[in-house]
Parts: structure tokens; C-alpha cells; sequence
């Protein structure tokens, strides 16, 4: 689709476009030639082009101006853009450089912007003037519906809010447009791979795919790595988001210029990204074969080709934990730390750590975690300073040694502020009360596992529901409290089939929750059906 280039390298309006506003079709036609009155050979001289564009922009303004009575106001619009872009009014002006006091008068509707002062708004705020006058004519149409027959007005309103938001994301779409990059050094193109994902990200995830098969900039081994590393860091937050990102790094790799072995080797990398996604999503059977065919197509690629090859081992390694072959997983992991930079050998030492155990081996898991921490700076991943310190803090607690655990609380819980994730604060909370139990605080332990068990059931995690209330069943039979273990236990029966553990786990926890429900628990039982579902997690 051809367009106009707009500073920094995006590419805004398309001649020619259409638009569809309430239910009827309007042409928006952007002038590509040199205004009539300037002869032509003026443009083929130098600097002629800088005249032609000054030419069309004064054509643009004079017949803006003689339409003015006929446009809807723009000033509204432009604070739905603003607002969409996550700008502050003093932000918008300066970029825009426009007085703060005038735009403000522009979005109240006290004053209508002139085409100047507008185009240098929709340039500030990436999106085309055209786009900003179909936003003012929906918004013109919302302010006219009558108040009268309440449910057809409801029933436009809805369409046209529709309509603004699809308009509004195809903005966003139009001016996230990058053209690919000309320099072809790797420094250029990994920075332009950066640029791509910032603009990646301001679109809905659910039109990122479509944009990005119309994206001459989607290609190339630099933005297919950066896809997938941003695939990677998404997984702990949202596996659909993770599988998104490593969907469009296959595209990128199908998109590559090079030779064939060159684009398999590429969505290779890319594929075992998209296999990692959606392990984090629970689907470890479809993992499984993903990975396969994506080392099929790895082995068969361009070795030559410059692709960080410690990835694909940490990546099967993450794998063949889930599938809990977790001897495996350490051989795999042993090879990735031979060919990591040291800038990744914090996050495998980390990951390594992990395994021990789940493996039960808590003093090699310390004895890892502790190589990884004055590594830490390297890395460029905020997780694994997170990951390193929490762990670590978990297998002290497994060793027994928990005042030392406590005493490094502060400091886990200041990395996990940092990062802002609330599912990590909740397990680091989950931890404190471990603490607090071992150490026989048991009203503590208590009120803390009534928090994180609420949370848990919030976010609908049941393996971890089922753990932290016989944790707390525990803690209330320590206090004799029979009554409370009942209510505890309630829960839990409807989340026998989601658990997804062995049949002998569940009859234990069934054991449990018929004795709490009689006010007969034991303490006894709940420590069994807790050590049971333990070693069913981890495949034991």
C-alpha cells in the first residue's frame, strides 16, 4: 500500500485510502504530485522537492480553510489520540510545539486547530490528519443521538463505539509501520530490531499478525531473536501473549531474505520459541512435537548463520522439565552453559538451580544459586535477579536453615517490588508463611496463608489452592482449631479434577477433606496428603 513517509521513518496516510463512517464509504486522497502551479522542472532541481512539498501543504491549507464550515471540530479527537497514546497534554505540546494553553482550547472545543497546527499534532502523535477527522466525525455522531427510543440509540452508540475502536487500532497499525533499515551492520540491525518491538507493542495483540505480514521491516536474523527473547520474557506473565510474540517471529523467519537452509535454520530458532510458549501454557504434548519439528529444521539449516545455539538447549532443557525427565534436563543444561555468554550464564545457573530441586537435591540447588549471584549484572533479564534470590531463599528454607532464610525476606522482597508481578509477590508472601510455620508462629502463618490461599483461588491456580490449604490445615490442627480445618477443606473437592496428579495423591487428599468435614482431621492426614501432592508435582 503506498504512502507517505512521516519523520523517523514510519509511513502514515495511503493515497487513496477509504474508510467506512456510518455505514457509508469516503475517499481521503493525498495529493503525490506537485501542486499544478509549480512547474515541474523546478522539482527535478535541487532542492526542488523541498518547494513541491511546500507547494502541496499550502494547496492542503487553502482548501481546508475554504471547507471549515463543513468539518466536524477536531480539538475532541485529538484528546481521544492523545489519550490513546499514553501522552500527557505538556508532553503532547512539546512535541508538537504547540503552546499547552492552545491545545487545551483545541480539546475543549473552544478553538478549532488551523491545518498547520493539526498536522503537526497528528506528526507528534503518529497518526494521519485523515484518521483524526474520521475519529471527529464518530465522535460528532455519538454527540447527535437522540435521547428518545432508548434501545435503538444504545444500539448505534454501541456500533459507533465499535467503530472507534477499530479506527483507532488501525492508526496505530498505520503508524507503527517501520521501513527496514538500510545500514546492515549487526549494531543497526539489532537496534532496529529494538525499534520494531517498541512499535509492536503499542498494537492490540490480536492485530499484530495481520501488520505484520504487510511489514517490509519484519525480517532478518536480528528481529527474529529479539521476537523471540520478547517471547521468552512474556511467558511468566501470559502464555497467549509469549505464543503471539513467537508467532511473528515465525513469520519473520518465513519472511527472510537468504537462502532457504538460512530461512530453516531461522524458523528452527523461531519454532522452538513458539514450542517454549506453549509449554508455559500447560500444553506439554504439543510442545513436545513443536520442538521436534523445530530441531528438524535446525539440524538442516545454515550452521553458518549467527544465532545464539545455547538457547536451543536451555529451551529443550525448560522442556524436558516439564515432562519431568529431569536427568535430561541437567544434560541439556551442562551443554548451554559450554556456549552461553556470560551474559546469559546467571539466567541457566538459575534455571539449573531450579532443577536441583525439583530433583530434591536442595544443597546442589544452594551451591548453583550462589555461583549465579555475582553474575547477576550481566544479565540482561530483571526475572532472573528475582528467580536467583527467591530460589535461593526457597532451598535454604528446604534445608532447614530458615532464620537464614528470613533474614534474606527484605532483600527478595525489594527485587520482587521491582518487578511489579503480583503472582511473584504472592509466592514470596506463600514462602514468608512457611517461615513463619517452621518457626511455630502459627497465628502468623496462618493469617499470611488465608491471604495467599485467597489469591491462589483468585487466579485460579488449583495445584497450588490444594497445597497452601493443607498448609494451613496444618497450622489450624497445630492450634486444635478442627472447626476451621472444615471450612478449610470444602474448597477442595471440586478441584480434584483439575489437579491433574496421580490417582493414590488424590485418594489421600479425599481421606483428608472426608475426615475434616467430619471435624476429624488429624494432623497426620494433612501432612500425608500435603507430601503427596508434593511428590506428584514434581513427578516423583
Amino acid at each position: 500500500m503506498a504512502g507517505r513517509a512521516a519523520p523517523g521513518g514510519f509511513v502514515l496516510a495511503a493515497a487513496g485510502a477509504k474508510s467506512r463512517i456510518n455505514g457509508g464509504e469516503k475517499a481521503h486522497e493525498s495529493p503525490i504530485f506537485p501542486a499544478p502551479e509549480v512547474p515541474l522542472h523546478i522539482v527535478r532541481q535541487k532542492g526542488g522537492s523541498e518547494l513541491a512539498r511546500k507547494s502541496r501543504d499550502a494547496d492542503k491549507d487553502r482548501r481546508a480553510e475554504e471547507n471549515t464550515e463543513t468539518q466536524r471540530p477536531a480539538g475532541p479527537a485529538l484528546a481521544v489520540w492523545r489519550v490513546y497514546r499514553r501522552l500527557q497534554r505538556p508532553e503532547l505540546a512539546q512535541q508538537a510545539r504547540v503552546a499547552e494553553e492552545t491545545l487545551g482550547r483545541y480539546e475543549r472545543g473552544e478553538r478549532e486547530p488551523k491545518p498547520g497546527p493539526l498536522r503537526k499534532l497528528g506528526r507528534a502523535l503518529a497518526v494521519p490528519v485523515e484518521r483524526i477527522g474520521e475519529t471527529a466525525e464518530l465522535l460528532a455522531a455519538l454527540d447527535r443521538l437522540p435521547p428518545s427510543e432508548p434501545l435503538a440509540p444504545a444500539r448505534t452508540a454501541l456500533r459507533l463505539q465499535t467503530e472507534l475502536g477499530t479506527l483507532l487500532e488501525r492508526g496505530a497499525l498505520e503508524s507503527a509501520r517501520l521501513r527496514p533499515t538500510a545500514d546492515e551492520s549487526p549494531e543497526a540491525e539489532e537496534a532496529h530490531a529494538e525499534r520494531l518491538v517498541i512499535r509492536l507493542r503499542e498494537i492490540p495483540a490480536h492485530f499484530r499478525p495481520g501488520w505484520g505480514e504487510r511489514c517490509a521491516a519484519l525480517r532478518g536474523a536480528a528481529v527474529v531473536t529479539r521476537l523471540c527473547a520478547e517471547s521468552t520474557m512474556t511467558a511468566a506473565n501470559c502464555g497467549a501473549d509469549a505464543i503471539g510474540w513467537a508467532d511473528l517471529a515465525c513469520l519473520a523467519a518465513h519472511l527472510s531474505k537468504g537462502s532457504d537452509a538460512a530461512r530453516r535454520r531461522l524458523l528452527g530458532y523461531a519454532q522452538l520459541h513458539r514450542a517454549n510458549a506453549v509449554r508455559v501454557a500447560g500444553q506439554i504434548p504439543t510442545a513436545d512435537r513443536l520442538s521436534g519439528e523445530a530441531l528438524e529444521l535446525w539440524e538442516h539449516g545454515d550452521p553458518n548463520l549467527p544465532l545464539p545455539e545455547d538457547r536451543i538447549f536451555s529451551l529443550l532443557a525448560s522442556l524436558r522439565r516439564g515432562q519431568r525427565r529431569l536427568p535430561e534436563a541437567l544434560v541439556l543444561l551442562d551443554r548451554a552453559l559450554e556456549l552461553a555468554p556470560p551474559g546469559r550464564t546467571a539466567g541457566l545457573l538459575v534455571v539449573k538451580g531450579k532443577t536441583l530441586e525439583e530433583m530434591g537435591d536442595y544443597a546442589g540447588a544452594v551451591q548453583g544459586l550462589q555461583r549465579a549471584l555475582p553474575l547477576l549484572d550481566l544479565d540482561p533479564d530483571p526475572r532472573t535477579a528475582w528467580a536467583a534470590h527467591f530460589n535461593l531463599c526457597e532451598n535454604l528454607f528446604h534445608l532447614g536453615r530458615a532464620e537464614e532464610a528470613r533474614l534474606l525476606l527484605p532483600q527478595v522482597y525489594e527485587v520482587a517490588h521491582r518487578m511489579g508481578n503480583g503472582l511473584d509477590l504472592l509466592r514470596l508472601r506463600w514462602l514468608e508463611g512457611r517461615i513463619a510455620a517452621f518457626c511455630g508462629r502459627w497465628a502468623e502463618a496462618a493469617e499470611i496463608f488465608r491471604e495467599v490461599r485467597a489469591g491462589f483461588l483468585a487466579r485460579k491456580i488449583p495445584f497450588d489452592t490444594a497445597l497452601v490449604s493443607l498448609e494451613l490445615a496444618m497450622v489450624l490442627l497445630e492450634q486444635g482449631k478442627t472447626a476451621e480445618v472444615k471450612e478449610v477443606a470444602r474448597p477442595l473437592p471440586p478441584l480434584f479434577d483439575a489437579l491433574g496428579v496421580e490417582r493414590e495423591a488424590l485418594a489421600s487428599l479425599a481421606v483428608f477433606c472426608a475426615a475434616a468435614e467430619r471435624e476429624a482431621a488429624t494432623l497426620a492426614q494433612a501432612r500425608a496428603a500435603l507430601e503427596r501432592l508434593q511428590r506428584a508435582g514434581r513427578g516423583a
